[in-house]
């Protein structure tokens, strides 16, 4: 088992038992989860999820976190289509916990998901509105640094170099502060970075940051990123003409992703050796490696790069004077051209129809929001009538009360005083008076009195009633 995989299941252990914990668990999950063993990383996580079910009652947000944490699972092992799914569930269940910095993290997974798609659309629109909300808080900066990477990624492809060096600028700054553990997120950035320069013919600072992604993907044997810098660093050689390098490079990070079984990054290093060839004058060499990745290609399907591989095989068998094979391989490749142009097409209208049902769903979550502030208000004000009148029913009694026990002070002084004053022979008359008076500036302090208790009890009766009703 990874280190930090054992390190996580006893941060688990220790949140079963205090639920506080849960916030360190999944900040220490989320930072180096691209670099932690897929399956092992997911049965944890699933383990959290089941256990947040099997609570009662179940702790919303420790769900919501748990549910957004399996995405990103699905999401590194490239199960984009679940991986959507399970980022709409989380959507819904931080929606349901009013946090608004919950639902930007999910839109940066969804928005990465999206790019690893080929819908970039939908994947700025979600990544860009993402950024700017967690920019404002110091909450899910891991997903943060996830969204900027590949906002600087999807700058890079469509040639905005320096919006694309803002945001891995930006994502470096956040990936820095996060601390430790983040080396694998900081060696792909100084790729990106390293190839973006490249792009503008800085090929110094290209260099640079090129050679500092290999370096820390080595310090921390990262194969898979490590695997990515040197194919990068080949490309740089091969557009610097040292065929010798680009393809040394190409095939050390050819090597790595056989080993690793990345099928599809193997086939990459195949395409970018058979250019090497070619450009080397080499084309038997050339057709050789494209050979190779054909069938690979075709199993996974990666229909953009078999389009790109029957286009280079039909050119180099034209080149060979062989011009039946080089037909065939012209036809194959326009062949699936045209699939993927129609597949296009139909993404763009399944985009359409995702944005429209996005914006439909924000529309009604808004209404349905207002419907429930003003219902809430309502309920404030009904509470705030009651309160009144309750309050004035108790006033008006407690005057009552008051009044009738004034009413018999006074009735009663008379017999009493006389009774007593008359025992002592003394003229009663002004001390009668005297006693009236006194009972009537009791009246108020009395009314006072009697309504603060009928107040007391009916407050204590509605704890009562709350109290049977948790019962």
């Amino acid at each position: 088992m990874h280190p930090q995989i054992e390190k996580l299941e006893q941060l688990f252990s220790q949140a079963k038992k205090n639920p506080a914990v849960f916030t360190a668990f999944f900040e220490q999950l989320w930072i180096p989860a691209d670099a932690l063993p897929h399956a092992e990383l997911k049965s944890l996580v699933k383990e959290v999820v089941d256990w947040t079910r099997s609570q009662n009652p179940v702790p919303p947000d420790i769900l919501a976190m748990s549910t957004l944490s399996f995405g990103l699972t699905e999401y590194f092992e490239g199960s984009f289509e679940l991986c959507h799914k399970t980022g709409e569930q989380a959507w819904k269940l931080f929606e349901q916990i009013d946090d608004k910095d919950g639902v930007a993290a999910v839109m940066m997974m969804m928005g990465s998901n999206y790019r690893s798609l080929g819908e970039l659309e939908l994947a700025l629109k979600s990544l860009l509105e993402g950024c700017q909300i967690l920019a404002k808080t110091n909450r899910y900066q891991a997903f943060r640094s996830y969204g900027l990477y590949m906002l600087g990624g999807i700058y890079a492809e469509t040639k905005q170099y320096d919006e694309a060096l803002l945001d891995f600028g930006e994502c470096e700054k956040v990936v820095m502060n996060l601390g430790k553990g983040n080396e694998n997120m900081l060696s792909r950035i100084y790729n990106g970075i390293g190839v973006v320069y490249q792009c503008q013919k800085r090929y110094a600072l290209a260099l640079e940051y090129l050679n500092r992604s290999l370096k820390l993907t080595e310090e921390i044997n990262s194969l898979p990123v490590k695997a990515r810098a040197l194919t990068d660093l080949g490309s740089y050689y091969f557009e610097m003409g040292d065929y010798v390098a680009a393809s040394e490079y190409q095939q050390r990070a050819l090597k790595i992703r056989t080993e690793e079984n990345i099928q599809s990054g193997a086939v990459t290093n195949m395409l970018l050796l058979a250019e090497i060839a070619r450009k080397a004058e080499r084309p038997d060499e050339a057709i050789e490696w494209l050979t190779k990745a054909l069938p690979i290609a075709d199993e996974l399907r990666v229909k953009q790069k078999m389009f790109q591989i029957h286009c280079l095989l039909s050119e180099l068998y034209q080149v060979k004077g062989e011009m039946i094979k080089s037909l065939f391989h012209y036809k194959a490749y326009h062949n699936i051209r045209e699939e993927v142009q129609h597949e296009d097409s139909e993404k763009k209208i399944k985009n359409l129809q995702k944005v429209f049902e996005a914006e439909q769903t924000m529309k009604e979550n808004t209404i349905i929001k207002a419907q429930k502030v003003e219902i809430e208000h309502k309920n404030e004000q009904l509470s705030e009538t009651i309160h009144e009148l309750t309050i004035t029913k108790v006033n008006r009694k407690a005057k009552a009360l008051a009044f009738i026990v004034g009413i018999i002070l006074i009735v009663a002084q008379d017999p009493l005083f006389d009774l007593v004053l008359k025992s002592i022979g003394e003229n009663h008359y002004w001390i009668s008076l005297g006693a009236k008076v006194v009972i009537i500036l009791s009246l108020k302090p009395l009314e006072l009195g009697i309504e603060k208790y009928l107040l007391r009890r009916i407050i204590l009766k509605k704890r009562n009633a709350v109290k049977m009703v948790l019962k």
